[in-house]
């Protein structure tokens, strides 16, 4: 049998990508990773990194253990959980992956109720519009836009954020306010990708007694400009901020810039989505046969704001450019 100590270093080894890092984050020295690395090696007569004087880089077989370590490491920490739950208040770390803009602008300004409910949990949150694997990044929970595709995992449904197009009053100024999803070709439209790096459509579709819907128009747009942007979609907002063009945003994200003046509301009679999907937003976890109780709380905690928060959207039309 291992030691626990030893594996919980080699998994952390794994995930911080260094054993400077990996002390730092499990308080130890980096001499006594060295030692619990070194001793796992020994114990399984296998090498599990190759180290040279610039980085270590787990081999096949490190990455094979690492996958069933850490499997192993939930199941245990499952356990304890289940145990403990009963008797115990809920304590422990999450590690959270979130898109920027419901990072930012859903959970961050809701996430001190969490934390007075339960103080000895620890949420951890990385910004990424983009998780990918969550095994691999060690992540409890995934955020993400789009329909998950990840097959293996649990996703569940969390909430519609709407997506809308919108320019700062000094664009439209500069070049006119477009009328109909065609006019968007006469214009400078900002450029989103992910990770493929393939750009992203916008499918706009008539909205049920709009001006949109009378003019029977709509259908695919393929936005063109000389600004691309890269695994972000929150940076879309700041770009139109900028002047730069008309940009697809999270209609929350946007709203104090519209109450404001800011941004204006561009083809109102329209609703977006995108080539990911990306007006829906989805919870993404292993499934597990005892969850943690941290975090099945916090999935209900964030299921409740989500849920909150839609039935709370405002209506943005009067914030539309003439």
């Amino acid at each position: 049998m291992h030691d626990l100590r030893h594996l919980n270093s080699f998994v952390a080894v794994m995930e911080c990508g260094s054993f400077t890092a990996a002390a730092g984050a499990r308080g130890l020295t980096v001499a006594a990773i060295s030692r619990a690395i070194a001793q796992l090696e020994a114990d399984l007569s296998v090498q599990l990194f190759r180290r040279t004087t610039r980085q270590i880089v787990a081999t096949e077989q490190g990455r094979i253990f690492y996958e069933r370590v850490r499997a192993a490491l939930a199941l245990l920490d499952d356990a304890d959980d289940a145990a403990r739950s009963v008797t115990q208040a809920v304590g422990g770390a999450l590690r959270i992956a979130t898109p920027n803009a419901f990072g930012r602008h859903y959970l961050l300004p809701r996430l001190e109720e969490f934390h007075a409910t339960y103080p000895d949990v620890t949420v951890e949150l990385h910004f990424d519009d983009y998780a990918g694997n969550i095994i691999e990044r060690g992540f409890d929970l995934v955020i993400q836009h789009g329909t998950p595709r990840d097959l293996g995992f649990v996703g569940r449904k969390l909430m519609r954020m709407p997506i809308v197009l919108a320019a700062s009053p000094a664009y439209l100024a500069r070049r006119g306010v477009p009328r109909r999803p065609e006019d968007l070709y006469q214009h400078e439209c900002i450029v989103v990708r992910f990770g493929s790096g393939r750009a992203f459509h916008w499918d706009l579709k008539p909205i049920a007694g709009s001006e949109g819907e009378d003019s029977g128009a709509g259908g695919i747009v393929r936005p063109d400009g000389s600004v691309h942007i890269s695994n972000s979609l929150d940076a879309n907002l700041f770009a139109a901020l900028g002047n730069l063009g008309i940009a697809s945003v999270d209609a929350a994200s946007a709203l104090d810039h519209f109450a404001a003046g800011r941004l204006k509301l561009v083809l109102p009679g329209f609703e977006l989505s995108d080539g990911r999907n990306s007006t829906t937003v989805y919870l993404l976890y292993q499934q597990r046969k005892f969850m943690p109780a941290r975090l099945r709380l916090f999935i209900d905690f964030i299921t409740n704001l989500a849920a909150e928060a839609e039935s709370a959207a405002p209506s943005l039309t009067r914030f539309a450019a003439t």
